[in-house]
């Protein structure tokens, strides 16, 4: 297993959760962390490279890296904030299946590209304009290469999957939710903050999710 992302805490817990899963008896599997900014093309061809060098081949590629960023009104989110939100949900997932596509094509065992995307990915949200937009894209670029690869001849050889969730208990997304205000202008008062309540059924949990991608 092989994972690239920003955060070497976040990195290490992966490896922490992947050590916990397999106390059951099942040896623990080989595991290559590499900090990387899944947004910057450089970074992205420079880690997959390096990966396919040492390792020969991806079987599964999966597109689970996102940030929210912060939730409010349109106009209090500064252009490099949209632009990273962007970057990083929408922009990451088509340069990684970019360099990963022609990978699977071709190697005999063929491959599977997954991307998660969101609940958000195919309706609004308050206060969220910005991810929502993400998630869109990212839904619509799945879509698009699901055709792309059965125009290709290469259905057989290469799946791509999207997983849309609902709301997950996860620190990413404190206070979004279908039951959000509409978020305040500028200048306007913080209170109401208890306004955006967890969604009717509950919130998923991470395992939940990892189980529907598998």
């Amino acid at each position: 297993v092989a994972a690239w992302g920003r955060s070497a805490e976040a990195l290490e817990a992966l490896r922490r959760d992947a050590v916990r899963a397999c106390e059951a008896g099942a040896p623990e599997p080989e595991m290559r962390l590499t900090r990387c900014d899944l947004a910057d093309p450089e970074a992205v061809e420079r880690a997959v490279g390096e990966l396919l060098e040492d390792w020969g081949g991806i079987d599964v590629l999966v597109n689970n890296a996102g940030v929210l960023g912060t939730p409010a009104a349109l106009e209090r989110k500064s252009p490099a904030e949209m632009a990273r939100v962007l970057g990083v949900n929408a922009l990451a997932p088509m340069l990684l299946a970019r360099r990963c596509l022609p990978v699977m094509a071709q190697q005999e065992t063929g491959g599977t590209i997954v991307s998660v995307s969101s609940a958000a990915g195919v309706m609004g949200c308050a206060g969220a304009a910005d991810y929502c937009a993400s998630k869109f894209a990212l839904f619509g670029f799945m879509e698009s290469l699901r055709l792309e690869v059965r125009a290709r001849g290469l259905a057989g050889r290469v799946a791509c999957v999207t997983v849309c969730p609902g709301y997950i208990a996860h620190e990413m997304a404190p206070g979004v939710g279908p039951a959000a205000e509409p978020a305040a202008p500028p200048g306007a008062g913080e209170e109401k903050q208890e306004s955006q309540k967890k969604p009717p059924g509950g919130l998923l949990s991470l395992d939940e999710v990892a189980r529907a991608v598998v």
